[in-house]
């Protein structure tokens, strides 16, 4: 899992986003808690919380498509996902551009 800069920043601007769920906030926040050798898993994340498979997915995926974190996924060869590495951005890349 990596971690780029300005994560304060990153935290007071996915906070103050009216955008976002309150899920997807506090999704976001949760993950920033996991150590750095912490492999992803949407079935960890699941035991984690109270939520389901289903909102947990949403909430990874509503994190994802406002720019907060990059989901990269690692195929077999006949295309199964056999992992994720998780990147947290520094900002949001819908933000506009420069902030």
């Amino acid at each position: 899992m990596e971690q780029q800069s300005d994560i304060t920043y990153t935290i007071t601007h996915l906070i103050n986003d009216p955008s976002l769920s309150w899920k997807a906030k506090g999704l976001y926040v949760h993950l920033l808690t996991r150590p750095k050798e912490w492999l992803f898993s949407t079935e960890d994340l699941v035991l984690s919380g109270k939520d389901g498979s289903v909102s947990t997915r949403s909430g990874i995926k509503e994190l994802e498509k406002a720019g907060y974190i990059k989901l990269d996924r690692n195929r077999s060869e006949n295309g199964q996902v056999t992992g994720m590495e998780l990147t947290f951005l520094a900002k949001s890349l819908n933000a506009g551009g420069a902030e």
